[in-house]
């Protein structure tokens, strides 16, 4: 005696998954998460502390950041991107390459401050804020309940 079982749900819910899981789903998350880091690297500049919270330090005699919100380029030219490689997510955070009205290469002032340098403490602009990590983690759950 044997049994018969209708296993079409469940094929058309693991294709389903699939879907949401391969690159599509993965571009989506990809894009959701690039928006999130770029917010949370465009307010380090208007919070002065790094999305996780660290503040950034003070300059010498409590004097402004002339070069990184004077002019509002280093945080506008702030950006974030995303790759999808088979099943693997890669989301990176860059200044777009440019010349500060002074003539400093802005790329160079974005990695000397997010970096730290022998003259200069870190004041670090990309990074993942407890928001962002909680909704990047709700937006790939929801992948994954779809």
């Amino acid at each position: 005696m044997g049994v018969t079982v209708d296993n079409t749900q469940v094929v058309v819910r693991l294709d389903k998954l699939t879907k949401n899981l391969g690159k599509v789903g993965l571009n989506k998350l990809g894009k959701e998460t690039a928006s999130l880091l770029l917010k949370d690297a465009r307010s380090a500049f208007t919070n002065k502390a790094a999305p996780s919270g660290y503040p950034w330090k003070s300059r010498r005699g409590n004097q402004t950041w002339p070069l990184l919100n004077q002019t509002g380029k280093t945080k506008n030219n702030a950006r974030t991107e995303y790759k999808v490689t088979g099943r693997k997510l890669e989301v990176t955070g860059s200044l777009k390459p440019g010349v500060h009205s002074r003539g400093i290469n802005t790329a160079g002032v974005f990695s000397i401050h997010h970096f730290g340098a022998p003259h200069l403490v870190r004041r670090p602009i990309f990074g993942i804020s407890k928001n962002t990590n909680q909704r990047v983690k709700e937006a790939a759950n929801a992948l994954v309940r779809k």
